[in-house]
């Protein structure tokens, strides 16, 4: 009999004015935790004379806000006793963060808050900023994988957001004006496309108080922005070229429908961990330890990145073993649709998860960015709750169901070779 894990005492509910928080307590840490979680990320570029424009308004808007116009300003405040504060810009979210002393809670949720508000833009950090971001792309672009993952979405959804690195391209990086970025933050920057998280050593009556002081009078009644999925347009298979990598690295990729992705999640989670992701799975065991071909194998089911959702499986290998390691995968994927998974393998995924979700459970931040994310998203298929328990529960003939509706049709293939 498994024993599921207790989970984290979570809070989740609107201001006064509408605006969504979620608050996970974490009492006795001393410090506090604030983010702000939105959709705002580069699939909204419209115009690809300012591709990165959404990365570039994160840095710029980080940089200054109304309460804090300047760099000293931050430093005085934060810096000096130790905080972190950062952001980031994703395809589809937008995530500014900061972690200090729980004497800060209130500076801490008015800086966070500002960024997405009350973000100053001034001209002379807007040049800084732009430099470094060019600098950023630069660093990027000299990794493969990032140039992989370029590539990947270019050849698997064929749609022109997707043939660029989220930061953007240099010169449509140096196109970008102040008033681009005021355009973009009055178009997307409304809370109602933004959730409020906290946690830290602050009760839950405490930290709604300075929420609703801070934010709650702040209009929320514009519509959402509508959420944008890339439909997988990838077939067959697509080979690519890059002189600096020394092995071929190769994504075996399903599209799903999303109707059976909202069905199946827990199921489908349960089924590539055990096939493709757990310690000594049986991809592992055949590509690793029985061919001796890859060092590693991983296996995947994701939804919310804006494409649509998939099913994929990634590993690495010299480029003379690249057939044979795709066609002993696939095999292995056929193998496993007509035998299922052993009594064996069931009790280790299951005590594998169980594990996973121990640990992550002590870390409250996680805990609370994954409740945010499901917020945003107005999930209620693999909200924390129903994801952690569903998953500890899948039987094994729905698991294989759920597995099988997607191994069934062929992959897209996508493999990157050396020159």
């Amino acid at each position: 009999m498994i024993t599921l894990p207790r989970l984290p005492e979570i809070h989740m509910g609107k201001l006064s004015n509408g605006m969504k928080y979620v608050f996970v307590p974490d009492k006795g840490s001393g410090l506090i935790y604030a983010k702000m979680l939105g959709y705002a990320g580069s699939i909204l570029e419209n115009d690809p004379r300012v591709y990165g424009i959404a990365h570039c308004l994160e840095h710029v808007a980080c940089k200054g806000t109304k309460s804090f116009p300047d760099k000293d300003a931050l430093t005085n405040e934060f810096d000096v006793i130790g905080a972190y504060r950062n952001a980031s810009t994703g395809f589809t979210q937008k995530n500014y963060w900061i972690k200090t002393n729980n004497t800060k809670t209130r500076e801490a949720i008015r800086y966070v808050s500002e960024c997405v508000l009350f973000p100053i833009l001034d001209q002379s950090v807007i040049v800084e900023e732009k430099n470094i971001v060019q600098s950023e792309l630069r660093d990027y672009l000299s990794k493969a994988n990032e140039r992989e993952h370029v590539n990947f979405r270019k050849a698997a959804y064929n749609d022109p957001r997707t043939e660029v690195h989220i930061i953007g391209l240099n010169d449509s990086i140096e196109n970008i004006t102040r008033q681009d970025l005021v355009n973009f933050h009055n178009q997307f920057y409304s809370l109602s496309n933004f959730v409020i998280g906290v946690t830290g050593d602050i009760s839950h009556e405490e930290v709604l108080s300075v929420l609703e002081d801070e934010m709650g009078n702040v209009p929320c009644d514009n519509p959402p922005t509508e959420k944008i999925w890339i439909r997988s347009t990838g077939k067959g298979r697509t080979v690519v070229a890059d002189s600096s990598i020394k092995n071929s690295s190769i994504e075996i990729h399903w599209g799903i429908e999303e109707q059976d992705f909202l069905k199946n999640y827990p199921k489908l989670k349960v089924a590539t961990f055990l096939f493709g992701s757990m310690r000594r799975s049986r991809l592992h065991r055949t590509l690793r330890e029985k061919m001796a071909m890859v060092y590693g194998v991983h296996m995947s089911t994701s939804g919310h990145s804006g494409f649509s959702s998939d099913m994929s499986i990634s590993t690495s290998t010299e480029k003379k073993n690249v057939d044979l390691v795709i066609e002993a995968t696939l095999g292995c994927v056929k193998n496993f649709l007509k035998e299922g998974p052993t009594d064996i393998e069931l009790e280790q995924v299951f005590n594998q998860l169980l594990f996973g979700i121990k640990n992550f459970i002590l870390d409250k931040e996680s805990v609370l960015s994954n409740v945010m994310s499901e917020v945003l998203y107005n999930s209620n298929f693999i909200l924390f709750e129903d994801e952690l328990r569903k998953g500890l529960v899948v039987k094994k003939d729905e698991m294989m169901e759920a597995f099988s509706l997607v191994a069934i049709n062929d992959p897209f293939i996508f493999i990157t070779n050396p020159e």
